[in-house]
């Protein structure tokens, strides 16, 4: 999994927009409880473990922890998982990079090499594969690439790789080998652009990110889910639309990530699709999510499944679009944002500490934000 640059990913989708019809609900030093059903109460009760700053654009993560970013051409690397201090490891090849910035990177499993989305448009669009292992600060790398307009990336294995982006068919979630860069769609005819991709628990998760046609199919943010063994194993891609399980329905969902427990993490913004839905980021219950999976009712949207946390880091604009990812070597959840009346991406990244399975509590030492949203139905 990835973060995606968020002036690349605005340009690319308009995933973020429109601040119409937000409910926000802010409680500082404070505890304020909800009311989901108990039996799905398992959600952790985060809290805020500290923060530092990283360099403007797209990042990843190493298996030790520390974070990988794409300034420009620069490719960065943290000091240690919780430091402020990056180094430049190389630089890719002078005119991959689009001027707009990369769309993404997304690091292997064991940390040898990065997928990377070059941000370019049409023609020179193209899916990267770096050698992290090669790189000198001394000089500059050429990746292994392929033409494909990629937008985000979620590996499989170390030579297996499914990167959400925009084929020639539109919209699509494919199946990449990192090895040959050859590729095949596993998902098609998504009512929209593309938004997040990730996997848990023998499921692929894919979103919505901005939507065509709110009258009919998905909406933005819409989370659907089909069985990977199913995905990968069909001879024809899954229809998004028509074959795929809707889980959930939050933000535009152009940053998707699970931790440890299968807890779902989203973020981005519904701005310009009318829903009001913006300003924090959410936690999605494994156990609802799993409920939803086997026919039975939310308590989000439709009887989908609903947030369990909203999430607003101190200082955050409420305009904001949030961003998220994982840290499994830390066990933290971070979050950062891209600010919608500066135009610019925030440099803060804040960690906040997962315990484990708790409660319902929305705590907003931090701040936590207790969102309510208008949607269409």
């Amino acid at each position: 999994m990835q973060f995606n640059s968020g002036v690349s990913r605005i340009i690319r989708a308009a995933v973020f927009a429109s601040r119409r019809g937000a409910y926000v609900s802010l409680v500082a030093g404070a505890a304020v409880a909800s009311a989901p059903p108990a039996a799905l109460a398992s959600v952790p009760s985060l809290h805020l473990a500290g923060s530092f700053n990283k360099p403007v654009g797209p990042f990843d993560l190493l298996p030790d922890g520390r974070m990988v970013v794409l300034s420009g051409s620069d490719v960065l690397v943290q000091a240690s998982a919780f430091s402020s201090t990056f180094s430049v490891a190389g630089r890719v090849a002078p005119g991959f990079i689009s001027s707009f910035g990369a769309a993404f990177i997304s690091v292997s499993p064991d940390g040898s090499r990065a997928a990377i989305g070059n941000g370019e448009f049409g023609a020179g669009a193209r899916l990267g594969m770096l050698d992290l292992n090669s790189l000198s600060p001394a000089a500059s790398s050429t990746p292994m690439s392929t033409p494909m307009n990629a937008f985000s990336g979620v590996w499989l294995s170390g030579s297996e790789l499914l990167v959400a982006g925009a084929e020639t068919t539109g919209s699509a979630v494919s199946s990449v080998n990192a090895d040959s860069l050859a590729r095949r769609v596993v998902v098609s005819n998504i009512g929209g652009s593309i938004g997040g991709v990730t996997v848990s628990g023998g499921w692929l998760f894919a979103s919505n990110g901005f939507d065509f046609d709110p009258t009919s199919g998905s909406n933005t943010g819409e989370i659907r889910a089909a069985v990977l063994a199913d995905v990968l194993g069909s001879p024809t891609a899954i229809d998004f639309e028509n074959s795929m399980t809707p889980v959930a329905r939050v933000l535009s969902a152009s940053y998707l990530d699970v931790d440890g427990a299968g807890h779902m993490y989203a973020g981005g913004g519904d701005l310009f699709g009318g829903s009001g839905d913006f300003g924090y980021a959410a936690v999605i219950d494994r156990a609802e999510i799993d409920l939803v999976l086997a026919g039975g009712a939310g308590t989000g949207v439709g009887g989908l499944a609903g947030v369990a946390l909203a999430v607003l880091p101190p200082g955050v604009p409420l305009s904001a679009s949030t961003a998220l990812r994982y840290n499994a070597a830390t066990g933290e959840a971070l979050f950062s944002f891209f600010d919608n009346d500066t135009f610019t991406e925030g440099p803060t990244v804040f960690r906040y500490g997962i315990p484990g399975p708790a409660s319902w509590l929305v705590v907003a030492g931090g701040l936590f934000v207790s969102a309510r949203r208008r949607r269409h139905a």
